[in-house]
């Protein structure tokens, strides 16, 4: 069947084929039966991918009409041809060789001498369907790197290829709108290729005259090789061209296999099928437990696709955010923590916000699965809900570090905290360290109890906490002593209004007792260690006592 179909379309070929004439006999002269007796292997280029003008099959055999014809010039003259395959135009032109098959004048450099012509063919417009010739352009076209561009053509929007079964796939795929061709090789493309999205419009574009080229200047062979040409009748050149169309190699596609077998297709797609479904519904059995067992507990299913960048996340897991912002920003922290994670756990706390002013706590676990030939990695993993124990840890530190009567740090963890503080600020950062101490504290207590006395450190305690920031570190570290860390100061005279604001309160009375306090302030310096620092607030506190003055401060 395929032969026929072959054979049909070249016959249409053949109709706007003009046969070269031919000579009964060939009239060789002294010179040129010399040449031939005494000629060594021609060196000779043909291009692929140029059917059935030229080209390779698949077992590596050069076939095509160019190259029957060669053979029937070294049948009657003896010459030996040395064949050379080039995959492109450029390629072609630039071979180190005697002779070129195939070239079409004009489209050849001025240093290639031509032999009359061989065959000759009328060129077509081939498009990707629905192509409107008048529009041409606007379309892009497909060229190959020696062809002349059509009239009409927008330069543009030329797309070079390098062979004509390229230029001709370009446009079947669609990344080009339309490309020419001879029509001998549009035929034989099209039943080779079995193209389904290109239209072949019946307007003559030009004719194209296929001959040998001599890349090197040879008159006696050119000569020989005129006359053996003029000598192919039309009977025999018809032959030629319909031996070359009766070994089409036809693709085998699916949709012809499927024709040809349909029972046993159709057999092995519904066992196919059959295996797939029971493997779903198992799959959906199985995940159905696993889901089922993952609702009763806090924790929440996702998978990642580094390759794609793409979190996917359970129902469950989706439904813990309020609304999609939520959804979208918890997908974003999530991936962070992928992808900076490594096997097992990849954070330990992760902070997602849930909703306006609600914020959870997780733990990420993961478990990355191997790339292979068909899956791309892909990273399974769960967050489990450890608000409550995080919160519960928080509370239990903070008791643990903080004093029992005055809430404030106790003397431990305010020493810890400006160590780190110490540790991690920059070096030209100016932090500063206040001291309190009550003037008369044992008096108080002697004189009006305890209890009063708690009273008055809770007081003291309550006025510092209001007058510093809540990053500022706070405590108490003695009795009736008392602390302040501030960071970043930006100038002293912030130092003068913050002694201002926090004295002022603890002028007043309290309880219709009038309490006073000493402070001592210091700044910090390059090299300053936690002894260093508290030793000059220290001594400016007791500077201030020695001189009944409210505050001294130390830069």
């Amino acid at each position: 069947m395929k032969h026929v179909k072959a054979l049909l379309i070249f016959f249409v070929c053949l109709i706007i084929l003009t046969p070269v004439l031919a000579a009964e006999s060939i009239p060789f002269t002294a010179k040129e039966i010399e040449y031939l007796q005494t000629q060594r292997p021609i060196p000779t280029v043909i291009i692929d991918g140029a059917a059935p003008l030229s080209y390779v099959d698949k077992k590596g055999t050069i076939q095509g009409i160019g190259k029957a014809v060669m053979d029937y010039i070294s049948t009657e003259t003896g010459l030996i041809f040395e064949y050379h395959v080039a995959s492109s135009t450029k390629e072609y032109f630039s071979s180190d060789v005697l002779l070129g098959v195939g070239v079409t004048p004009p489209y050849v450099p001025a240093w290639v001498t031509t032999s009359t012509p061989y065959l000759r063919s009328e060129t077509i417009i081939v498009a990707h369907e629905e192509f409107d010739p008048t529009l041409i352009g606007q379309k892009t076209f497909a060229s190959l790197a020696l062809d002349t561009y059509p009239e009409g053509i927008n330069k543009d929007l030329v797309r070079i290829y390098n062979t004509r079964e390229e230029a001709l796939n370009a446009v079947e795929r669609g990344e080009v709108d339309f490309t020419y061709g001879n029509a001998f090789s549009v035929a034989y493309y099209a039943l080779r290729n079995g193209y389904k999205n290109i239209i072949m419009i019946p307007q003559k574009m030009e004719e194209r005259a296929y001959s040998i080229g001599l890349f090197k200047e040879d008159p006696i062979l050119l000569s020989i090789i005129n006359k053996t040409l003029a000598s192919i009748d039309e009977g025999r050149m018809q032959t030629l061209i319909l031996g070359v169309a009766s070994n089409v190699e036809q693709k085998l596609t699916l949709p012809q296999i499927i024709r040809a077998y349909p029972i046993l297709i159709n057999s092995i797609l519904i066992f196919i099928l059959a295996i797939l479904l029971i493997n779903v519904i198992i799959t959906m059995q199985a995940n159905s437990r696993y889901q089922s067992l993952a609702d009763l507990s806090n924790e929440f299913l996702f998978e990642y696709w580094p390759i794609r960048d793409r979190l996917t996340c359970s129902q469950k897991c989706t439904e813990l955010f309020a609304t999609k912002h939520y959804v979208k920003a918890g997908i974003q922290g999530i991936k962070e923590a992928v992808m900076a994670a490594k096997e097992g756990v990849a954070k330990e706390y992760l902070t997602l916000a849930i909703d306006e002013g609600v914020t959870k706590t997780f733990t990420v676990v993961l478990h990355r699965h191997p790339k292979s030939r068909f899956f791309a990695q892909v990273v399974a993993g769960k967050l489990i809900d450890v608000s409550d124990q995080v919160h519960e840890k928080q509370r239990l530190l903070k008791r643990l570090e903080a004093d029992g009567l005055t809430g404030l740090y106790n003397p431990l963890a305010t020493k810890e905290r400006i160590l780190a503080r110490l540790e991690a600020k920059d070096e030209k950062a100016v932090d500063a360290l206040f001291l309190l101490d009550i003037d008369s504290f044992k008096a108080i207590n002697d004189t009006y109890g305890h209890l009063f006395g708690d009273s008055v450190l809770q007081h003291i305690s309550s006025t510092l906490r209001s007058n510093f920031r809540s990053s500022d570190i706070v405590g108490r570290i003695g009795g009736d002593e008392f602390c302040a860390y501030i960071s970043n100061i930006p100038e002293e005279g912030l130092l003068v209004e913050k002694v201002q604001d926090l004295l002022t309160p603890l002028d007043q009375p309290f309880e219709n007792v009038v309490i006073s306090v000493s402070l001592g302030i210091t700044t910090t310096r390059s090299a300053d260690t936690y002894e260093t620092l508290f030793k000059r607030a220290d001594d400016a506190l007791y500077y201030a006592k020695n001189t009944h003055q409210p505050y001294v401060i130390t830069l």
